[in-house]
């Protein structure tokens, strides 16, 4: 009775190599350590390939998306900023407007002291 070998995945012969035996040929176990050797480095290589592809464009991404973030905001700070100004100088405008009525408020009052007064005074002498 022969015994075929049990079929296996590749990972299963890199695991357990005693799963296939190998025939008895000449440079078969060079040629089979070269080829696995091959099949390491070949899979290193795709790996390295495919997360420098994927990070690369997450990384262009994200850097595209921190431009646009950066220019947004300072948009947003450079609008803040005239907004301020504006508002500072209509604050500066109806502070002197303030101050303005206030002092015409007094100069009104005190000519309006002055005419009671005289007024007073006329009643008095008369």
């Amino acid at each position: 009775m022969s015994t075929l070998p049990r079929k296996c995945s590749r990972l299963d012969w890199r695991n357990k190599d005693k799963l296939f035996q190998p025939p008895l040929t000449e440079g078969f176990q060079t040629r089979y350590f070269e080829f696995q050797d091959f099949e390491r480095k070949f899979e290193e290589c795709i790996s390295k390939s495919a997360v420098k592809t994927k990070f690369e464009q997450h990384s262009q991404r994200g850097k595209y998306i921190a431009n646009e973030l950066r220019d947004i905001l300072d948009g947003i700070y450079n609008d803040a900023l005239k907004l301020k100004e504006e508002k500072l100088t209509h604050r500066k405008e109806l502070t002197d407007k303030i101050n303005y009525t206030e002092q015409q408020l007094m100069i009104i009052t005190q000519e309006m002291k002055k005419k009671i007064h005289c007024m007073v005074e006329d009643v008095e002498q008369r």
